[in-house]
């Protein structure tokens, strides 16, 4: 059966705006303004509200309150939610076949905790499902609104886990972290912003790096020494760029070529 709704207020977590949806079977299968499909049955919401559900996903795993504990265990919250992620991904596993990454590819040590796998791939899925949200942010290329919104960006169940086998985090962690979205920043949004304006130049030299690593560090300390200047490039996104390009174009892994290192030599052909 299918079913076109017309005319309603869609309101979900990001976004408040009119338009029509059509449901095939048990699917919304699409979303727009004055939608012309033949359906089943028609709805007319116009003055209403149309929300994504009307039931609180929201749960707490073996929380004692009132003298009593929630019923659902962490062992049962878990297979609950693996449940639900395998029920949606069964019926398209053919679908996306072809891009699956062959197991040997993953790893899953040698990490911090909040950037496991698993925890990236759901804050994917969060960015997949937002996705006309974050192509709207890319055009309007504003760093502080791409912050806030990963800042909101939120998972009932990976907001305070780990792993799909970790213990229920006692507080939030975020889906993406401060530094990484100023990553994207750098790499991402405003190099394709500055595409379209050379003016969105200036948004980019602006921003600050929270985080350095171990070649920007050498790069800065065999540039600079230990004075003002490496501390100066080390703040900067734009400048901590320049050093990266400068290890991976013409430094080593140790300082047995410096003496005979060719950067200088280029410089001065600049």
């Amino acid at each position: 059966m299918s079913v076109l709704i017309k005319n309603g207020r869609i309101v979900t977590a990001v976004d408040d705006y009119r338009a029509d949806i059509f449901i095939n079977g048990s699917q919304v299968a699409l979303i727009g303004k004055d939608l012309a499909i033949d359906a089943d049955k028609r709805i007319d919401a116009s003055g209403k509200l149309v929300i994504p559900g009307g039931v609180d996903p929201h749960t707490h795993l073996e929380l004692p309150f009132g003298g009593t504990t929630t019923s659902d265990t962490f062992e049962t919250g878990t297979r609950t939610y693996l449940r639900g992620l395998w029920e949606a991904w069964w019926p398209r596993r053919a679908e996306f076949e072809r891009l699956k990454i062959d197991s040997t590819l993953w790893r899953m040590s040698g990490q911090r905790p909040a950037n496991h796998p698993q925890r990236r791939l759901a804050a994917l899925a969060q960015m997949v499902r937002l996705w006309p949200k974050i192509r709207a942010l890319a055009d309007r290329a504003e760093p502080g609104g791409i912050h806030e919104f990963f800042a909101k960006l939120k998972d009932d169940y990976w907001d305070f886990h780990y792993t799909v086998t970790s213990k229920t985090a006692a507080r939030r962690m975020a889906l993406v972290g401060e530094s990484r979205v100023t990553e994207m920043l750098a790499n991402v949004f405003l190099p394709l912003a500055i595409i379209r304006d050379e003016a969105c130049w200036t948004d980019f030299k602006k921003l600050r790096a929270p985080l350095t690593n171990q070649r920007v560090e050498v790069a800065a300390l065999r540039l600079f020494g230990e004075g003002a200047r490496k501390q100066e490039f080390l703040k900067s996104v734009a400048l901590q760029q320049g050093l990266l390009q400068i290890y991976e174009d013409f430094c080593l892994r140790d300082a047995s070529d410096c003496a005979q290192c060719p950067f200088p030599r280029q410089l001065a052909k600049w």
